[in-house]
């Protein structure tokens, strides 16, 4: 993998946690993430803030985002600044504040 210049990953409720550990500590700089159905979404999310990958998109569909959604999205946000693209369709729980934050992604 350390030749591949982008990668584009697709997690669903399906997809082994240790699988997607591992692409994502192995993964190259400019990564799309796509997590659907999941409700450990946060801790694949977190996985993702360890390995600090350079991420470009983060979509999320139908995923629980945990308790403290607003200080996942302001990690994601601090961690990912330019972050191009974010999707939270179908997330929850969100609240005003965890989305008052996607504002501070300039290039989304």
């Amino acid at each position: 993998m350390a030749l591949w210049k982008k990668i584009s990953y697709i997690c669903v409720r399906s997809t082994d946690l240790d699988g997607v550990a591992k692409v994502l500590t192995l993964a190259p700089a400019r990564l799309s993430l796509v997590i659907r159905w999941r409700k450990d979404a946060v801790h694949i999310v977190e996985i993702l803030f360890e390995s600090y990958v350079g991420l470009k998109k983060l979509i999320l569909k139908n995923c629980n985002l945990g308790k403290d959604v607003t200080g996942l999205l302001d990690n994601i946000v601090d961690l990912y600044p330019n972050l191009e693209g974010l999707s939270l369709e179908g997330c929850y729980p969100l609240t005003p504040t965890a989305y008052s934050l996607i504002p501070r992604l300039k290039k989304l």
